[in-house]
């Protein structure tokens, strides 16, 4: 199994936060990172559930207990993920 790293452009970009020098100037670009993350952890929340759905479609399919393990929480846990995805898609489909 692949360990990921933490992304050195996190850290760039806290490390420039920090050199910050007036705490007022930090303030809001603090803000303005957290909102920039938030916004990539919706699109990672989605690719991440897509992905179960790939691995369960995969022949032969991934187990949920596979996936889970994979992910680190319970196969209960890695099926309520792909069907908030499919629950979500299907909101959409109907706006």
């Amino acid at each position: 199994m692949t360990t990921y790293a933490r992304l050195d452009p996190i850290e760039t970009a806290i490390g420039l936060l920090r050199k910050q020098e007036d705490p007022l100037a930090r303030l809001p670009a603090i803000r303005a990172l957290r909102a920039e993350l938030a916004a990539h952890d919706e699109r990672l929340d989605d690719l991440l559930r897509q992905t179960v759905l790939e691995a369960r479609s995969q022949t032969p399919p991934a187990t949920w207990a596979e996936i889970g393990a994979l992910l680190n929480v319970s196969m209960q846990r890695a099926y309520q993920l792909a069907d908030e995805y499919l629950g979500k898609k299907i909101a959409e489909a109907k706006k």
